[in-house]
């Protein structure tokens, strides 16, 4: 991660500090980590001295300098994020200019629009392709106009990245839609079943009429069974939907990272 990616999320350490500017500055330089809040309880036993312990991740050693605040583990949907690391540790990757291993997210600020933001961002851009088409040596104008004519666009942290929204939006449109049908059908199924109940029971009502039963009270009575029984159905359909929609967001994370956190813009190209 970048220095300022804790300060951008709006998190804070709870134990020692997160990344500074002086972790971001030359490749390799900054082995440090800091690790979330539930590793720190799960795994290493809510150690008070735990700034200044070592972690072995892939045969290098780092040294933890924070623990982030509690419930915090990353801003990609079904993925928890347990360490964290400085970008500059990722090697020479970090400054070879074909190598695109980031995402970028940002906070705007106050009284800034996204429009003026996205504007501001694609001058940026526009200057950042001018320089890399001289350095390719792309010389026909139109070949040069096409490559320099990106754009930025800002979305909204809500809604996810941009692209994984757009492949998952058809399926998940006609998902929902077989749900509404299979909805449709339960709830037709259930108040037939129901309809025959009451048929049945066309002898017990009329007992329970002569013997002084007022109607208000029968329909009291049919009321609160019916109720019982959609009260019981609702929280067994809200516990399963909480389930399959955990597994739902694992099942999308582990396709393509579902990446978003709540009031922050993502850029994307």
């Amino acid at each position: 991660m970048s220095a300022n990616y804790f300060d951008v999320a709006g998190v804070r350490a709870i134990r020692g500090r997160g990344f500074e500017a002086a972790d971001s500055r030359t490749v390799g330089a900054s082995p440090v980590a800091v690790i979330s809040h539930r590793y720190w309880t799960s795994r290493l036993g809510s150690d008070e001295n735990v700034v200044g312990r070592s972690l072995t991740i892939d045969d290098h050693v780092f040294t933890i300098i924070g623990v982030s605040a509690p419930g915090f583990t990353g801003v990609e949907a079904g993925r928890a994020t347990d360490v964290w690391l400085p970008a500059m540790m990722m090697g020479p990757c970090v400054t070879d200019p074909g190598c695109q291993v980031y995402r970028l997210m940002g906070r705007l600020q106050r009284g800034v629009s996204e429009s003026a933001a996205a504007a501001d961002l694609t001058r940026i851009l526009t200057s950042h392709l001018e320089q890399r088409a001289q350095v390719l040596g792309i010389a026909r104008e139109a070949e040069r106009r096409r490559f320099t004519s990106q754009r930025i666009v800002l979305a909204s942290g809500m809604g996810g990245d941009t692209s994984q929204v757009a492949d998952t939006r058809t399926p998940l449109t006609v998902l929902m839609g077989l749900v509404v049908i299979i909805l449709l059908i339960t709830c037709t199924n259930v108040g037939s079943l129901l309809l025959a109940r009451a048929v049945a029971r066309r002898r017990e009502m009329a007992v329970r009429m002569s013997i002084g039963a007022p109607p208000g009270r029968l329909i009291r009575q049919l009321l609160t069974e019916s109720l019982l029984v959609a009260l019981a159905g609702g929280v067994t359909g809200l516990l399963l939907a909480t389930w399959a929609s955990q597994a739902l967001v694992r099942l999308l994370a582990q396709a393509g990272a579902i990446w978003c956190w709540s009031s922050i813009s993502i850029g994307t190209c």
